[in-house]
Formats: structure tokens, C-alpha cells, sequence
């Protein structure tokens, strides 16, 4: 699992690579473009505005008044109350519905050639696969 970063900050080229290498060596990847907040922000909205970088994201309207919304009117990375706070059934389905909507959008209104390259679509996020596949195990 990881999170794209800012396109500036690491290429298309470099996922590429990751990616191709990941797939052909059937590693399944999940991955939260632009940043893991995304996935938080999930959690508490639906929004497909793009994002440039994680402070570009968390710098948005969207984020803000959502954080806001739950009482957190600065929100810090790795913060433990944010964790209480979207970690409810509810919460999670709720972003588990939004995330897998806004992908078919992403997928929907991109090139082709991209639709199975989801570090090209943002936003993007299949965190929820990695929380279905814990599910599946723990049975």
C-alpha cells in the first residue's frame, strides 16, 4: 500500500515501473492517489476534485470543513484522534462506497490506456481492498 505524492515529486515513469513490476511478480498493490488522506476524507464526503499533493488536498474547502465537521480544525498527519473518529463501520462503508464510485468516474473519463493504471487517475484510492482482504482472512 502506498500513496502517490505529487507528480512533480515522483514520475509517471517510476509507477510505471513499480507498478509493471509489482503485477508481474503478482503483488497486489493498493494505492491512494494523490495521498492516504484521501481515503480518510472519504470517510466523512464524497469528492472527486483533483489534487496536485497531499497539501494541495488537505489544503481544500472539502477537507477542511470535513475535519472541521468532526472537531478538528487543524489536521495533523498520524494524529491517534483522527483514527477514533473515522473508524466506525459506518464511516468506513461509507468511504468503501464513495472511493469505488469516484474510481469508475476516474476510469470512466480517462484514456484507455490508463484505466488499468490507477496512479494516472485522480483522485484515486483501493485502500478498501486491503480491508476487505484482512476481512476475508480474519473470516
Amino acid at each position: 500500500m502506498y500513496d502517490r505524492e505529487s507528480p512533480a515529486k515522483y514520475s509517471d515513469d517510476n509507477h510505471g515501473q513499480a507498478w509493471l513490476k509489482a503485477k508481474k511478480n503478482g503483488v497486489n498493490v493498493a494505492l491512494s492517489n494523490v495521498c492516504f488522506e484521501y481515503w480518510l476524507l472519504l470517510h466523512l464526503t464524497e469528492t472527486s476534485q483533483p489534487a496536485n499533493s497531499c497539501d494541495d488536498l488537505t489544503g481544500t474547502v472539502a477537507f477542511k470543513s470535513a475535519f472541521r465537521e468532526i472537531g478538528f480544525s487543524n489536521y495533523q498527519k498520524g494524529e491517534a484522534q483522527v483514527a477514533d473518529e473515522l473508524i466506525t463501520r459506518d464511516r468506513i462503508e461509507n468511504a468503501k462506497r464513495r472511493a469505488r464510485r469516484i474510481n469508475k468516474q476516474a476510469q470512466a473519463g480517462c484514456p484507455a490506456s490508463d484505466v488499468e493504471l490507477p496512479y494516472r487517475l485522480t483522485p484515486y484510492t483501493n485502500v478498501y481492498e486491503v480491508l476487505e482482504a484482512i476481512n476475508g482472512v480474519a473470516g
